[in-house]
């Protein structure tokens, strides 16, 4: 009985610290791609920035075109409208 005992005690054990080496290569895991996570995060922010930035540039640009050339911007939109009317009516 005792050693019975003592083998299941040692199995005990053995899954023990099969568990905590498993956890251990868990959480060194789960920091690797946290880190990677907010590497992606910050990459996207900047990226965000950078097209926040490009469409005020493309937008005040178009602003200043279209107070210069009114006639020319009014054809334009209508071409586009025509274009995309005839898209549309293709489906």
């Amino acid at each position: 009985m005792k050693k019975e005992l003592e083998s299941g005690m040692e199995i005990l054990n053995d899954t023990r610290d099969k568990l905590s080496n498993d956890i251990v290569a868990a959480g060194d895991r789960l920091k690797h791609f946290s880190g990677k996570l907010e590497s992606a995060r910050q990459a996207l922010s900047h990226g965000q920035s950078a097209v926040a930035d490009g469409a005020r540039k493309f937008a005040g640009g178009t602003g200043q075109y279209v107070h210069a050339y009114p006639w020319q911007a009014m054809g334009v939109a209508a071409a586009a409208g025509v274009v995309l009317g005839w898209l549309l009516a293709r489906r």
